[in-house]
């Protein structure tokens, strides 16, 4: 599997933060060292992961409870058990370390104590959140449906809506990949690619821009103007299209906290004559857009996140 990358990158290793990532348990890994396990299951590659604000433990939903895992250490903690099994775990919340995920049917708020606050409850499918804007964007039966916990307000959006999206840190745009890439502000769409296969859009930290897979063996970054779109990596070798073989195996590309670094999953497929599915291979790429270097990490990491950075720890909570 090949791999190139826009031409005025470097291929080297990178001094990123530490990646949090799923693969038959929860795993870390440290620019220049070897991966850490942290905890060991069978069925982890769909787990969801977030780190804890000061980065010093990673949750993980493990079945119907949400554990805390030492970063640099064997410390391992309960901090959330119920009737229910935790399908999303999306995000930890500023100095408060409060989380958010989804239990059954619910997406519940859940304080560092263990105390919950049920924000929405439907037979919903998809969703995304910003806990700094105290908002939640979830996807039931065709229609977008705004959470503002906040404001105490539920309302729909956009009816027939995609189920691919993410809502922008500030909580005041939402991105959908659905064959191409809209952006939804103030109640209007706007293109910022028509990418063939544009999907799990991505806004940085700073609400202006937007990462993308096209497939998923494209990343490509955009402004949310429309300006400055680019194409960062993508498998060289011929590959079919997700359409082709029927299923994706991407992730949402993650941004570091303070907006530096990418990581994203892509993939090489082809079709064989011997298989009536497509053969698969993976890597990620690690992206340092400050100093304009790459680095491919061979293998298949599922739901990477980058540990907070000292510069963004407090951000927005000052």
């Amino acid at each position: 599997m090949e791999i190139a990358f826009a031409a005025e990158m470097i291929i080297g290793p990178v001094d990123h933060p530490p990646i949090a990532y799923a693969q038959d348990g929860v795993w870390v890994r440290c620019a220049g060292q070897c991966p850490q396990q942290l905890y060991l299951t069978l069925r982890s590659y769909n787990c969801p992961l977030a780190w804890s604000p000061d980065g010093e433990w990673v949750y993980y939903a493990n079945g119907k409870e949400v554990l805390a895992l030492q970063h640099q250490g064997s410390d391992k903690v309960r901090v959330w058990s119920g009737p229910e099994v935790i399908t999303w775990l999306l995000k930890s919340c500023g100095q408060s370390g409060r989380l958010l995920f989804r239990a059954g049917a619910r997406l519940v708020l859940c304080e560092p104590e263990g105390l919950e606050r049920t924000l929405y409850q439907g037979d919903f499918f998809t969703l995304d959140a910003s806990l700094l804007a105290r908002k939640a964007v979830v996807w039931q039966k065709g229609e977008l449906i705004l959470v503002d916990w906040g404001q105490g307000t539920t309302d729909v959006l956009i009816s027939d809506a995609p189920t691919d999206f993410t809502i922008s840190p500030d909580g005041e745009k939402i991105a959908f990949g659905e064959n191409w890439l809209r952006i939804f502000s103030k109640g209007q769409f706007k293109t910022l690619s028509t990418a063939s296969e544009a999907s799990k859009p991505s806004f940085s930290p700073d609400n202006q821009c937007v990462a993308f897979l096209n497939g998923d063996y494209e990343l490509w970054t955009v402004n949310v103007d429309g300006s400055e779109l680019t194409k960062l990596a993508w498998v060289a070798d011929t590959t079919v299209s997700v359409a082709e073989r029927r299923s994706s195996y991407a992730f949402k590309p993650a941004w570091s906290s303070d907006g530096r670094f990418l990581v994203a999953q892509l993939t090489h497929a082809t079709a064989s004559p011997e298989r009536s599915d497509a053969q698969i291979e993976h890597a990620s790429v690690i992206v340092d857009l400050q100093e304009g270097r790459a680095e491919i990490w061979p293998g298949y990491h599922s739901l990477s996140i980058f540990r907070p950075t000292v510069e963004a720890r407090w951000a927005g909570t000052r």
